[in-house]
């Protein structure tokens, strides 16, 4: 060591860190701060393979430390929204999977039913054939073409709204295009498509609307927020097939905004976790399916797309309750024309 160093290091009154050059910048800092209060901003000795030392500034020491981080937080970030993206996927495919099952009831029975009409028709056509069609064999085929044309209409009509509530919500939930839309049209949408979920679920769940509350914004955005909390209730509320009711209330708020109010009375939510709920990937499910992404993503989806503010209060044993308040129209000009069939109030 020169004269020059050994006079310097003799300046000092604790002994200088040395750290091997092959030791990280995370446990190199560390090492520093941990010295005492006196010198912790001191210079660091580094020690090379080769014999040679260097003399390290703990400000660069700091900030090399600041880069890293920042790089490591970027890619957290980008891991998360890739989570986010497949949640929002798997919240489609479960979608999918339900209206399959679903609407398989009501065209089964139009398909036996269109066979039995057919039946009806064969039938009375070889009674007129032969000429030996009498009044009462005309009354009952009306009748039970009558019976027969009301089945084929109701589980037509039905197939048909779940299809398309099915066909808007997916479309919305997977484009995350801004359009305008009638709000109470998307309500609807969005428990039609979800009604497999609970159909057989002892959970009673209902809407309250004004009809005439048009929105510019992101309809996609709102009906993934429904999703996610009508699945976190069925999921967290009213787990063990416990019975219990949900509501969805939609009205005017202040400064032409709009206020959804959602409540459901189920378990509701412990004091101790309240804080936590939307925090990424927190779930007290992990072993059932949780992935703790369904709030965080409720609550970015109100902030950061509708633009708006998320409330939440809950009484354990008494339920919960979500307060959406997000404006009825963003600023520009939307993307898309109001749906066809919604209304333009």
């Amino acid at each position: 060591m020169s004269r020059s160093v050994g006079h310097l290091l003799g300046q000092i009154r604790w002994p200088p860190l040395v750290i091997d050059e092959r030791v990280d910048i995370e446990t190199a800092v560390g090492m520093a701060l941990s010295r005492r209060r006196e010198c912790g901003y001191d210079p660091v000795v580094v020690t090379f393979a080769d014999g040679q030392f260097g003399v390290l500034n703990m400000q660069v020491l700091l900030s090399a430390l600041a880069v890293l981080f920042e790089a490591r937080n970027e890619e957290l970030q980008q891991a998360q929204a890739r989570l986010i993206q497949t949640e929002k996927m798997a919240s489609l495919g479960g979608l999918v999977a339900g209206i399959a099952h679903e609407i398989s009831t009501p065209l089964g029975v139009l398909l036996g039913t269109a066979g039995h009409f057919a039946d009806l028709v064969r039938e009375i056509d070889a009674k007129m054939t032969g000429q030996v069609l009498r009044r009462p064999d005309f009354e009952h085929f009306l009748k039970d073409a009558g019976q027969a044309s009301r089945l084929i209409e109701m589980n037509a009509s039905r197939a048909a709204d779940l299809v398309q509530s099915f066909k808007q919500v997916s479309v919305d939930q997977a484009s995350g295009e801004r359009r305008q839309f009638d709000l109470r049209r998307t309500i609807y949408e969005t428990m039609v498509a979800m009604s497999p979920k609970w159909k057989r679920r002892p959970v009673k769940i209902s809407a309250q609307c004004r009809a005439s509350i048009s929105c510019d914004t992101y309809p996609g955005a709102l009906s993934q927020i429904l999703t996610n909390l009508l699945s976190n209730s069925l999921m967290h509320g009213f787990d063990g097939n416990r019975p219990g009711a949900i509501q969805i209330v939609a009205e005017y708020g202040e400064d032409d905004s709009v206020l959804v109010t959602y409540s459901d009375d189920g378990k509701g939510i412990p004091q101790s976790l309240q804080t936590r709920v939307f925090d990424p990937f927190f779930t007290t499910r992990r072993n059932r399916g949780g992935t703790g992404l369904g709030l965080h993503v409720v609550y970015n989806l109100v902030t950061k797309v509708l633009r708006g503010s998320l409330n939440m209060s809950s009484t354990e044993n008494k339920g919960v309750q979500f307060q959406i308040m997000f404006p009825r129209r963003l600023p520009g000009a939307a993307t898309r024309a109001i749906a066809p069939g919604a209304s333009r109030g």
